[in-house]
C-alpha cells in the first residue's frame, strides 16, 4: 500500500500503516525508524519521557512505538542523523 512502510527487524519486518493519510489528515514524511537497543524495563518510569524531551528541545518530532524489549522512534528522515547524535549524547 502507498500508505504503508516496511521496516526490517531481526524477528521479522514491521509494517506500519499510516491511517492519517486515509482519514484526510496531513501525512508528511518520509520517516526514519530508530530502534533504541537498550533493554528497558516496562517499569522504567520516565525513560521515554527523557528521550522525548531531548529531541523536543532540538525541535525534532517523534512518534514512539514501545515494545516488550525495545522502544522504537519514527523521526523526520531529514533529521535522523541529528536525532542519532542527540541520542548518543544522552547515552553517555
Amino acid at each position: 500500500s502507498p500508505n504503508s512502510n516496511r521496516y526490517p527487524a531481526p524477528w521479522g519486518d514491521w509494517v506500519i500503516h499510516f491511517d492519517c493519510c486515509l482519514s484526510g489528515l496531513q501525512c508528511n514524511g518520509p520517516w526514519a525508524f530508530i530502534t533504541l537497543t537498550v533493554n528497558s524495563s516496562l517499569n522504567a518510569v520516565g525513560f521515554l519521557a527523557e528521550i522525548s524531551r531531548k529531541l523536543a528541545d532540538a525541535g525534532i518530532s517523534i512518534n514512539a512505538v514501545s515494545a516488550f524489549y525495545h522502544n522504537h522512534l519514527f523521526v523526520p528522515a531529514e533529521r535522523a542523523k541529528e536525532a542519532m547524535q542527540l541520542l548518543k549524547d544522552l547515552s553517555q
